[in-house]
């Protein structure tokens, strides 16, 4: 009879962290459900997960891609483009 035991999870909360704030972030459930799968399988927390790449991009060791936006010839507020007023 072999006995195994279940694959280790980090803390739900990190030694060191109970002062730390419960901050709110806006995330579809599509992409939610794919991170907390992916979590699950490699048996960590989704606060771990967000606390990992804020803390590198914080760090400098992430970077974002970058991003122009266009307003299809109107300014964001909604004004014709083109020239200053």
């Amino acid at each position: 009879m072999t006995i195994t035991n279940p694959p280790l999870r980090r803390a739900r909360r990190p030694v060191g962290s109970k002062e730390d704030k419960v901050r709110s972030v806006r995330i579809s459930d599509e992409v939610w459900a794919r991170a907390r799968n992916r979590a699950a399988r490699e048996g960590v927390t989704i606060s771990h997960v967000l606390l990992s790449i804020v803390e590198g991009y914080g760090a400098g060791a992430v970077d974002l891609p970058k991003v122009s936006v266009s307003y299809s010839g109107r300014t964001p507020s909604g004004k014709k483009g083109g020239g200053r007023s």
